[in-house]
């Protein structure tokens, strides 16, 4: 039945996976899986508090399987970082860096510390722990992402395009599904870094063919789902609008700029994203001036 649930999960019917979950843990209350499976439905529901609640039970279960650890650690990190709470989603993912575990959800905790090294301005060290995750696992495509992530940060520090470079084959490399479980949720932050990394190489259609495929495979997710890619999405938006300015279409460019401020009037962007917006304001305005609209949002967060 947890199996069944899981399926569900993944086909993003979270309210029957949920049912089935509750009927599990009504008669096994120390079912451990059934708790991790409610606790990531509870996070992509935004109940931070309670995911972070089921995630604990996992951690001071007795007796406690050696998977446990790394995957309540894995769970309350993603939630801390969910939030922009960065330095303890840090904390706890350090915590977990020598569980044992499965080798691929070792690597998704990896990449999640990665991604929070990331947002707190480490670059280096983000990298550097994306590259100790292709050492066992040379095709996993999230440490392939942020690599190229982390080396277009580079690029736009140094200049350097032998970065570009590096980055296109890792977002290839990313691109590329060598997991049958690789789903469309990851697909859409991979194809988002491949277009942006286009963008900054020059080839505009080859970036707009990436960011629309990106959209159309969010667009295919059941909505539960969707809420997993909310920051690749706005990403995708603000660098679109920089592709199609570029590329001479002002109406585009305009449409999918403010597309992303209507997102930013109801969210707070978090380091990351704020990076784009900043860059499509100055972008837009270069080509096309004040006059024309752009608008700016600026929360107070830390860049990378």
């Amino acid at each position: 039945m947890v199996w069944l649930a899981q399926q569900h999960l993944l086909e993003g019917d979270g309210a029957r996976a949920q049912s089935l979950l509750e009927e599990v843990l009504a008669r096994d209350g120390s079912h451990l899986l059934a708790h991790l499976l409610r606790a990531e439905i509870l996070t992509l529901q935004k109940r931070y508090d309670e995911a972070t609640q089921r995630f604990q039970r996992l951690r001071e279960a007795d007796p406690r399987p050696p998977f446990t650890e790394l995957a309540a650690g894995l769970g309350i990190g993603a939630v801390l970082l969910e939030q922009d709470r960065v330095e303890e989603a840090i904390a706890e993912l350090e915590q977990v860096r020598a569980a044992e575990g499965d080798p691929r959800l070792r690597g998704l905790m990896l990449t999640t510390l990665a991604e929070a090294y990331y947002r707190e301005g480490d670059v280096s060290h983000a990298e550097s722990v994306c590259r100790e995750v292709l050492e066992s696992l040379p095709e996993f495509g999230p440490a392939h992402d942020r690599i190229a992530i982390c080396l277009l940060h580079r690029h736009d520090e140094a200049g350097n395009r032998t970065h570009l470079a590096e980055a296109l084959q890792h977002a290839n490399q990313a691109c590329r599904r060598h997991n049958p479980d690789d789903v469309k949720n990851l697909l859409v932050a991979f194809h988002t870094t491949r277009g942006m990394v286009y963008f900054r190489m020059g080839k505009t259609d080859e970036a707009l063919n990436d960011l629309s495929h990106a959209r159309t495979l969010h667009d295919e997710l059941p909505a539960l789902l969707q809420q997993s890619v909310a920051d690749p999405l706005v990403i995708n938006w603000l660098v679109s609008a920089m592709a199609h300015a570029g590329s001479g279409n002002q109406a585009a460019a305009s449409q999918w700029h403010r597309l992303a401020l209507d997102w930013a009037e109801e969210n707070k962007p978090n380091a990351e994203q704020q990076l784009y917006f900043d860059e499509a304001e100055s972008f837009l305005t270069e080509r096309h001036g004040e006059a024309d609209g752009i608008q700016k949002y600026t929360p107070n967060v830390q860049k990378p």
